[in-house]
C-alpha cells in the first residue's frame, strides 16, 4: 500500500498496528504500541488525523467506545477492516493562490457587458 502511494508511512503504521491486534485498539494505544516500537515518538492532533484520513479510505473502522486502558477515558475503539483503499472523495482544498485565481476570473466574467444575464445572476446568487 506504501509503495503504491496509497498511504502515507505514518497511516502504514497504524494500520501495520491495528492489524496485528486481535481486539479493537483505542487512538493512544496504538500510539504507545508504535512508540515502543519506534522510539521517540510524539502523539499530537497530527497524529489522530491518521485515523479519520484511512477510516475515510476504508481501511479501517471504528468499533464502539471502550474506556481506555491509558488515560481511563472512553474512546473510540478503532479496527482493522482488512480492505484496500479507496479512492479519496473529499473535495481538494484549493490553495491561496488559486482561490485568488477564482476571483480574479470571476471579476472578469462579472464585468464582461455581453455576459448572458441568467449567468450573471447565477453568479450574484452564489455570492449572496
Amino acid at each position: 500500500m506504501r509503495d503504491e502511494g496509497l498511504i502515507s508511512k505514518k497511516q502504514l503504521q497504524i494500520v501495520e498496528i491495528l492489524s496485528q491486534q486481535q481486539e479493537p485498539r483505542t487512538a493512544n494505544e496504538v500510539f504507545n504500541i508504535l512508540s515502543n516500537k519506534y522510539g521517540g515518538l510524539r502523539f499530537d492532533s497530527n497524529t489522530r488525523a491518521r485515523f479519520t484520513e484511512l477510516r475515510e479510505k476504508g481501511v479501517i473502522a471504528e468499533d464502539g467506545l471502550k474506556v481506555c486502558p491509558i488515560t481511563g477515558r472512553k474512546c473510540i475503539a478503532w479496527v482493522y477492516t482488512g480492505n484496500l483503499p479507496a479512492d479519496d472523495t473529499r473535495p481538494k482544498k484549493l490553495s491561496r493562490k488559486h482561490l485568488e485565481r477564482c476571483r480574479e476570473i470571476l471579476i472578469k466574467v462579472w464585468q464582461t457587458p455581453d455576459l448572458p444575464i441568467n449567468i450573471r445572476d447565477m453568479i450574484a446568487q452564489e455570492f449572496e
